[in-house]
């Protein structure tokens, strides 16, 4: 077992390693073309060439390309940082500024708008391992940004509200999207069950492991005393999570 662990460890670092390399790479890659390729050609003498034969417009493609490729291996190796894997005291307001920085690339190019409503009080503080906050609201945002690609309007938005009731830190998630399947309406709390999935592709066939909504049930429900509830289900969809206050 530790000999695994040992193995599992040295594939973990040696992956951050190279992804931190590639990573530093990304961006700057296209610029450096881009200088290279002005060198030889003026952007005026291709102003006639039509914009998909055109290498600059070409380079610009590759680069946002590669900034949406930079956002998601931040967020992977974000994800491996050993502090988020120690249990250790945990400010809501602190977190979900972070949460949504890290995310704020992807929801822009879906035209989504995150917004926060709480504070960084001292009274928002939780005792927790940071990376399983992590699975909770990256499995909450996934499914949110699932339901409103569905929709068709220019408002999309998360809101992500929290506030101490009692002894409790109470989080409130909710989107605009179009709410749960009509599978689920009558009894949605089947949606934590395992392998509960309503997403499906053109041709109706099932896709995604219908494991995100269980994860998250899991884990909240390991915190000694949290709770998590379904507060709506037809327009949009809202959660609400209750996490005791670290003392």
């Amino acid at each position: 077992m530790l000999r695994n662990l040992a193995s599992v460890g040295l594939i973990i670092s040696s992956f951050a390693h190279e992804v931190k390399s590639l990573r530093s790479r990304l961006v700057p890659r296209t610029t450096f073309l881009q200088n290279e390729l002005k060198k030889y050609i003026s952007k005026n003498d291709l102003k006639n060439v039509k914009k998909d034969d055109n290498p600059f417009y070409m380079l610009q493609l590759i680069q946002e390309e590669d900034v949406k490729l930079k956002h998601w291996l931040d967020y992977s190796l974000s994800s491996l940082k050993r502090d988020k894997r120690k249990r250790a005291n945990l400010n809501f307001g602190d977190y979900f500024e972070r949460f949504k920085s890290t995310w704020s690339k992807a929801v822009e190019q879906r035209n989504v708008k995150i917004r926060l409503n709480g504070t960084k009080d001292a009274i928002n503080i939780i005792r927790a391992f940071e990376v399983d906050m992590d699975s909770i609201f990256n499995n909450l945002l996934s499914n949110s940004l699932n339901s409103l690609k569905q929709k068709q309007s220019n408002d999309k938005f998360i809101k992500i509200s929290w506030k101490k009731i009692d002894s409790f830190i109470e989080i409130i998630f909710t989107d605009n999207g179009i709410g749960l399947a009509k599978e689920y309406q009558k009894l949605p709390e089947e949606i934590f069950n395992s392998f509960e999935t309503s997403k499906r592709d053109r041709k109706g066939n099932i896709i995604g492991t219908g494991l995100g909504l269980y994860i998250v049930k899991s884990i909240v429900e390991e915190h000694n005393s949290a709770s998590i509830a379904i507060v709506n289900t037809i327009k949009g969809f809202t959660l609400k999570l209750m996490f005791p206050i670290r003392n």
